[in-house]
């Protein structure tokens, strides 16, 4: 459901889908929609830029308002901003399986190792790295930061050989 800005804002800081007439093109953005959120200076969206070939960030706070820098003049400040928004999808509810294995006996316990780890991750701060494999293929998930868990995985290598023998053949690749 998309919400008028006027009537509802979104919790500041939060990322979320925007929509303002202004921003439509026909070219680049026939939706008028970009993923934004505000803060205490007011709202931040991303913009495709052609000419650069990546999206740049707007945001009327972002390089200092004025009437002679019309990008971020006072009557530009609604163009920055939705008019209207929806909150991001949860990323939670979006399954990658291979096709043809939603039944596998594979897939199932990795979805129920996901649940429960998801689950505690939520009233814990857990970094967790998860790889199952059976003689058809594979299944694996991180939670939480990657970084944490390499530093996890350098250190379990050091004190035991499956660890070590794991990370001498990622080494190899």
């Amino acid at each position: 459901m998309w919400y008028k800005v006027s009537e509802k804002t979104p919790e500041m800081g939060v990322e979320i889908i925007g929509y303002n007439q202004d921003w439509v093109d026909e070219d680049f953005n026939p939706n008028g929609t970009r993923v934004c959120f505000y803060d205490d200076t007011g709202w931040y969206s991303a913009k495709w830029n052609n000419d650069q070939d990546s999206y740049s960030t707007v945001g009327c706070m972002r390089s200092g308002c004025s009437e002679d820098n019309c990008e971020f003049s006072n009557s530009c400040k609604s163009k920055n901003g939705p008019t209207h928004w929806i909150p991001m999808p949860k990323m939670e509810n979006v399954e990658i399986i291979e096709p043809g294995r939603e039944t596998d006996k594979l897939t199932k316990m990795a979805k129920t190792v996901y649940e429960i780890t998801d689950e505690y991750s939520e009233k814990n701060e857990l970094h967790c790295l998860v790889l199952m494999s059976d003689k058809i293929g594979g299944a694996s998930f991180t939670i939480g930061s990657e970084s944490a868990i390499v530093k996890e995985f350098k250190e379990l290598a050091k004190r035991h050989d499956a660890f070590k023998n794991i990370l001498n053949k990622l080494k190899q690749l």
